[in-house]
């Protein structure tokens, strides 16, 4: 849990420094986004990898 909070605290120092640049921007808007999509999508790929692992650990002790 304390790797999504870290990494949720970097994405917002790299937004704060990326509005500086160009603010209210589609750009910005979009790869916010991006970003977002590609955590939770991250997230879950972990949590199914997670559970295959479980399920072959099961296998191997049987």
């Amino acid at each position: 849990m304390w790797k999504v909070i870290s990494f949720v605290q970097a994405f917002q120092k790299r937004l704060e420094r990326e509005e500086k640049g160009f603010a209210n921007s589609w750009k910005l808007i979009l790869l916010r986004i991006k970003e977002i999509t590609n955590i939770i999508f991250n997230q879950r790929f972990l949590f199914l990898i997670q559970i295959r692992k479980c399920k072959r650990k099961d296998h191997y002790f049987l």
